[in-house]
């Protein structure tokens, strides 16, 4: 085995042991944070429509990469009624956008029933295909409208509002409940919680 082969191997399994530290990390986030939303009085949902994982398997079948995670929160034991708007959770990997791992916080508005919430949260990020579009782009809360191509493909989507911050920021369980509490309010028009998290980001060295 001459030392190419042998350095290809190496950085190989540098990248896998990587990339499988890192989701085991969002795994546990996600399980946490589901169990925040439940101490709060929501009931977190990541199929049905409100959420998912958007992922590749064209060609790494044997390891999906994982695009993005999503969950929505509604009020537990209450039925939805619509319009209405719910908070998101959620993990993008990748992006092409943004560098690094990023957690997002924040709300969907529906007009109806939500459908590929996942896709939804991923396309919304991108702007990709033109199903949505950025409104207010200095802010660091981000502001989504879905276009007529967006609801045409995903019908009922009105808008979505979030918050990034790096994966290695949630350091410790209360700045992820602070996330899951921005979330939270957010979706009753409360933006305080998620500007206070976006002010302490600008301020870190």
């Amino acid at each position: 085995m001459n030392d190419d082969i042998r350095r290809w191997q190496h950085d190989a399994k540098a990248a896998f042991d990587w990339l499988a530290e890192m989701y085991e990390q969002a795994q546990q986030l996600w399980t946490d944070a589901e169990a925040h939303f439940k101490g709060a009085g929501w009931a977190a949902a990541a199929g049905g429509g409100y959420g998912g994982v958007a992922m590749s398997q064209s060609d790494m079948k044997k390891w999906p990469f994982f695009y993005l995670k999503v969950m929505t929160a509604t009020r537990a034991g209450l039925e939805v009624t619509y319009p209405c708007s719910l908070p998101i959770f959620g993990i993008s990997f990748y992006d092409g956008i943004t560098e690094g791992p990023m957690v997002f916080a924040g709300c969907s508005r529906w007009a109806n029933a939500p459908t590929h919430g996942h896709w939804v949260a991923y396309y919304a990020r991108t702007l990709e295909k033109a199903r949505f579009e950025r409104r207010d782009l200095d802010d660091p809360i981000r502001n989504v409208v879905a276009t007529a191509a967006g609801r045409a493909k995903y019908p009922g989507i009105i808008d979505l509002r979030w918050f990034d911050v790096p994966l290695a920021w949630i350091s410790d369980a209360a700045r992820l409940k602070q996330l899951v509490h921005a979330a939270g309010v957010m979706a009753s028009g409360d933006d305080a919680p998620a500007r206070a998290v976006c002010a302490a980001l600008s301020d870190a060295p």
